[in-house]
């Protein structure tokens, strides 16, 4: 490597092979390097032919989820908290002391900060990875715009329906919001290989295939997606509206939260 004024040149051995090239690139890339066109563009993650994977959802459902969490987030936590929002609001409305009502706007507080978090999740779980950027952009007009009219309107509404009627429209309306999610927002968690993002995915078996001339073992290739295949009605169950109504998918995985309060620690 040479370095000179205002300029960075990196000299590449032209005495290297082919196959010496390729290892060197092999071994720089990280988790998430990802190709994103070869011809054409490439689906990541890989869809499945799963009638229920999120992926396939038809393009009206999408767009319903992506205006639904617009004001809050994942299925089950959305229910969850927006009844949080309601109790919340309902005990601001009838407080008769500021204590009273200072809890009670504790327990608003607690639904204040899953949206920021749960939006992108959801996002990035019904939208393929060339899409999320303009979908994001959108999710994020549509909040932005709603809080805006809210805010602008917060006080001329408050001033007219005193603040307890205030407290009592807010609990309205999360109450609407709480119908409106729990008809049309479904859950989006789907459990997909590493091989959907363009990972390797490790064997199963202890058995390894050995690149004689390179002394080494066979990597897999990574198969590219660049058409969704076709819905299997035959080896999966198709999307109802009662597979919509569930409140979640598979286990939880509570592991997952402790890990990340060990991250913040």
């Amino acid at each position: 490597m040479e370095k000179g004024t205002g300029q960075h040149v990196e000299m590449v051995d032209d005495d290297l092979s082919k196959s010496q090239i390729e290892e060197l690139a092999e071994a720089a890339k990280v988790m998430g390097t990802v190709k994103l066109t070869e011809d054409s563009i490439i689906y990541i993650p890989t869809p499945s032919a799963d009638p229920q994977d999120p992926l396939n959802m038809a393009l009206w459902q999408k767009t319903v989820v992506l205006v639904v969490i617009s004001t809050f987030g994942r299925r089950i936590t959305l229910l969850l908290f927006t009844l949080v929002v309601i109790l919340g609001a309902v005990l601001s409305a009838v407080s008769k002391t500021y204590e009273w009502h200072l809890a009670a706007r504790m327990i608003l507080g607690l639904s204040a900060g899953q949206s920021e978090a749960l939006v992108p999740m959801i996002t990035q779980e019904i939208f393929f990875l060339h899409e999320r950027g303009n979908c994001l952009m959108v999710q994020q007009a549509i909040q932005v715009l709603l809080t805006t009219v809210w805010c602008l309107f917060a006080s001329p509404i408050a001033a007219a329906i005193t603040p307890q009627g205030w407290y009592l429209l807010a609990a309205g309306l999360a109450g609407l919001q709480f119908l409106v999610a729990l008809v049309l927002l479904p859950e989006t968690k789907y459990d997909r290989d590493l091989s959907a993002y363009q990972e390797n995915v490790p064997s199963d078996t202890s058995t390894e295939v050995i690149d004689v001339d390179k002394d080494a073992p066979v990597k897999p290739k990574v198969t590219l997606c660049k058409e969704k295949p076709p819905l299997d009605y035959v080896n999966f169950a198709p999307r109802t509206w009662k597979s919509d109504m569930r409140l979640w998918i598979g286990k939880p995985e509570w592991h997952k939260a402790i890990e990340v309060l060990k991250v913040i620690e």
